[in-house]
């Protein structure tokens, strides 16, 4: 049993279920941290242990991909994990401005290595209906709620350049969505599913976390609902890591 347990050829044929025990911990863990310390956390506004836990959600996926695939990986989607992470991270002193700055263009920068995985698979997508009636939605739809949350956040924020950063990750992470919608659009397989729906609950992931940040509704319930999107959009990214695919519906690896 203890064998078959670390045997990653068993591991890989029953991924699901390792990715669903993995992130069942990790949100336990997150939700014993953040109650065993509630007290010092709003004593001292200071997330600082529930924030780190939000980087180890990150870096335990990459971890994961890298253990078990190794060379096959996606180099553009490891970025990805690292540099989320980092700015996971650096959230731990967000209250810093020039730490929050680096945090959020960390976050940018990550949203940016996705678009550019996504992007060389969709520049000879046929242009139907379906596609600008999509591109028309996702104008009118990211327009007027960036505009709000932006409105909202604007005066919540550390300088200019903090705020600057908080619009171009928004933007990054609209652009990442749309770019994943178009993605699966074109090639309607359950690989293009499975990526689309992380990209998609990350988008909540990220709301969810500034509505939790900022303490602007649901109180302790948006940050636990943020940390479970997270998890969720992340086992949805590593199961992809594990699915086949035709060289046709990989995903962009290069950078240039």
């Amino acid at each position: 049993m203890i064998n078959r347990l670390i045997n990653k050829k068993y591991i890989k044929k029953h991924h699901l279920v390792f990715i669903q025990v993995i992130g069942l911990l990790l949100f336990c863990l997150s939700l014993f941290f953040y109650y065993q310390y509630k007290n010092l956390i709003t004593e001292n506004s200071s997330f600082v242990i529930f924030r780190l836990l939000r980087s180890v959600v990150c870096f335990s996926y990459l971890l994961i991909m890298l253990f078990f695939h190794r060379n096959s990986n996606n180099k553009l989607i490891l970025l990805f994990l690292f540099f989320y992470g980092s700015s996971s991270f650096l959230t731990v002193w967000y209250e810093n401005n020039i730490l929050a700055i680096l945090a959020m263009a960390f976050n940018a920068l990550s949203f940016l290595l996705l678009i550019i995985a996504i992007v060389p698979k969709i520049k000879k997508i046929n242009i139907d209906f379906f596609v600008i009636l999509c591109t028309f939605i996702m104008i009118l739809l990211f327009g007027f709620l960036g505009y709000q949350f932006l409105v909202m956040f604007k005066e919540m924020t550390l300088s200019t350049l903090h705020f600057s950063l908080i619009v171009l990750s928004s933007f990054g992470i609209a652009l990442a969505l749309y770019a994943a919608i178009l993605y699966n659009h074109k090639y309607s397989s359950k690989n293009s599913v499975v990526f689309t729906s992380f990209v998609f609950l990350l988008l909540f992931a990220e709301v969810f976390r500034g509505i939790a940040y900022y303490n602007i509704a649901y109180g302790d319930f948006s940050a636990h609902i943020a940390r479970a999107l997270l998890i969720i959009s992340l086992s949805f990214l590593t199961h992809y890591s594990f699915l086949s695919k035709t060289e046709e519906e990989r995903l962009n690896s290069h950078l240039l």
